[in-house]
Formats: C-alpha cells, structure tokens, sequence
C-alpha cells in the first residue's frame, strides 16, 4: 500500500557507474532538493563491499531488488532490463528515476508534485534522426528523422527513458512485468527497457520538456537545442563522461571536481582519511581522464 513516499532513484549494476551515481546525488543535493535519493541494486551488486562503503559514505540509501530478465518461449532475451525493477517498489507513492550519465543543473522537485495521472508514466521524448545508433542493426518502424518529435512537435510514441517520472502499484508491476515476459516483439526491442515501456505505455505517457533530459546527441541533429535551451537535467548519451573527455563533458568534470574536493577535505588537514582511501581505492579506477 502507498505510503505517500516519494523519492529521486537510479540502477547500479557495479562499480563502472559508481562516479556518475555520485555526481548525480551530489547536483540533486547541490540544488536543493527537498526529497531523498535511493540506489537500486541486486544482492549481487550489495555484495561489493568497496562499492558498499563508498555508497555508505556518500550518504546514499539504498534498496535491494532481484535481478530482471526478460523471457520469450522460456528462453532469456538479452538485453536492459534492470531498470524495470523500480516498479517493484511499491511502498512510494511517486518515483522520479534518473540515470547515472546526468546532471541536475537546476531545481527540479516540481517532478514530484506534477500531475500524472494513474496508470501513466513521464518522460522526454526521443530523438529519432539518429540512424547509426550501436544497438540499432536495423531503423526499427517509424524511427526516421520525419517523425522524430524535435522536428515535427506532434504525439510521438518513441519516448527516452533517462528521466522518468512513475507512480509504482501493483497493478503497474503486473502489467509491465507480464509484458516483459509475454510480449511477442520482446525480442526486437535493442533499447530492452526503453523500448518495453514506449510499448507498455503507448498512449498513456506524458511528453516532458527537452529541459528534464537535455541530450547531449540531440545537438548533433538539432542544434538550435543543444543545451542551450537552459536545461535543468544533462544528459550524457554518446559516452559515459567519466570514461574520457568528450566535447561538452566538461560540465561533468565540473561537478566531479568539486566533488573530489569534498572527499578529500578541499586540501585541509581535517579531511577523513577513510574517505579519501574509498574514493582513491574505489571510485578513481573508474575515471579516465582524456
């Protein structure tokens, strides 16, 4: 049963996400935000006790869910599932679900308040002009530049899933779940989550702005957005920022260096030396820099 809860979450699956979970806590903290922040992890991610205490350390909660697979006539479909695990969380009135490639820029608790109706979700909408897309072998149905939302501002069923805005039940758990088993394209959808859910809720979901999930690849193709339309959320879809410096990364690198300060004390001799050893030990063999 709902218990009014709502909170600000995103998936870790291992250590290679763990500075951009970091940085998204911190930018929600540096905005202020009035609302709390949770990890989603497998038991098996919680068993990383390196992982654990850096978590631990940052001030992070976490919640533990098993690991999502999709099947299709009994055999396992490979793919992005994990994400879909949040619906399993019940106990929250409203989750905002966020990725761990973004940034929040401005204040955003407006997410938690907005109107959603029951049986719907919130999201950006995707860009569909991008045809050599890694995971795209073929230009699935309807994905071509024509009928990309940025180029024509009509209904769209293609939806980016980085910012998504969900009023978990049991009901919603069902339906998504009996989908990720039974739906009979489950084993055409490359994207796996964000394809299931542009399926799942096909007419039911609510167009954001481009602000909640200014991505970085949609510059390519529109430049008139390009993060310059005052964004509230970054979104760093072509790479990882921490695995090397790419045009328009610096906006991350900022928020991680100060983040670095704080770990380290900001060069003081009151810095916790415990923390400093998680964060050279832990979180520094994930970053690359250049």
């Amino acid at each position: 049963m709902s218990t009014g809860k709502r909170t600000w979450a995103t998936v870790l699956l291992d250590r290679s996400c763990l500075p951009g979970v970091l940085v998204l806590h911190y930018t929600l903290q540096k905005t202020g935000t009035n609302y709390p922040f949770i990890v989603v992890m497998t038991p098996e991610t919680a068993r990383d006790q390196g992982l654990m205490s850096v978590v631990t350390a940052a001030g992070i909660s976490t919640v533990l869910v098993e690991e999502v697979q999709a099947t299709h006539n009994g055999q396992l479909v490979e793919g992005m599932w994990q994400k879909l695990s949040v619906w399993t969380l019940t106990d929250y009135e409203r989750i905002v679900l966020l990725d761990s490639n973004q940034i929040v820029l401005q204040p955003i608790d407006e997410l938690m308040t907005m109107s959603l109706p029951a049986g719907s979700i919130a999201a950006s909408q995707l860009c569909t002009c991008n045809c050599n897309h890694p995971l795209l072998t073929h230009r699935p149905h309807g994905r071509t530049p024509a009928n990309c939302a940025y180029t024509r501002p009509t209904t769209s069923s293609h939806l980016h899933s980085s910012t998504i805005v969900l009023r978990p039940s049991p009901s919603e758990r069902t339906t998504l779940f009996h989908a990720l088993h039974n739906h009979p394209n489950i084993t055409n959808m490359p994207l796996g989550e964000q394809d299931l859910l542009a399926a799942v809720y096909y007419n039911r979901w609510t167009p954001l702005h481009y602000a909640y999930n200014a991505l970085e690849s949609v510059g390519m193709w529109h430049p008139e957005l390009g993060g310059h339309l005052n964004p509230k959320v970054r979104c760093f879809d072509l790479e990882r920022p921490w695995k090397g410096v790419g045009v328009g990364d610096g906006w991350w690198w900022r928020e991680f260096e100060e983040l670095e300060g704080l770990w380290w004390g900001n060069g003081h001799a009151g810095g916790d030396p415990e923390r400093r050893a998680l964060w050279r030990e832990v979180v520094k063999p994930e970053v690359q820099w250049g």
